[in-house]
């Protein structure tokens, strides 16, 4: 079971807890290597390292409880979630995203946290699934 909590840095009660794990992460690091093309022809690579990384995340934001491990008093409507990722964009500062992956019988197999900016979201709506909302989000690493 995976658990992903965004919030900021020394605010309590900023916790936003996805209700469910994303159908899918990507995360993508990129080099910030420098390609020259030399003028006699040919080219060398200067290179610079690793450059920050970026992440997009696929899931499900469901209209009800059904399909969630959280308890009623922890479950909050799609309309929570989508509110919270605005005002992380619009308060430009980083967010805490931790990451943790359990196994079934209680133990942790790996924990991360990074800072991250949102970038964008994207919200879909699928026919027959009216009031669940797909979501893809973009996150950029950021450092402090």
């Amino acid at each position: 079971m995976y658990e992903f909590i965004f919030h900021y840095d020394g605010e309590a009660g900023s916790e936003v807890v996805l209700p469910l794990a994303p159908e899918y992460m990507k995360t993508e690091e990129k080099s910030l290597n420098k390609l020259i093309r030399l003028f006699g022809g040919g080219e060398t690579n200067i290179l610079k390292g690793l450059g920050l990384r970026d992440l997009t995340l696929k899931f499900l934001l469901p209209k009800n409880n059904v399909l969630t491990e959280m308890s009623e008093s922890e479950f909050n409507e799609p309309i929570f979630y989508l509110a919270k990722f605005r005002e992380f964009i619009d308060n430009k500062k980083p967010v805490r995203l931790t990451i943790t992956r359990k196994q079934q019988k209680g133990g942790v197999i790996f924990a991360g946290n990074i800072l991250v900016s949102f970038e964008e979201y994207e919200v879909m709506e699928n026919a027959g699934e009216e009031g669940d909302f797909w979501v893809t989000l973009k996150l950029k690493e950021t450092l402090r």
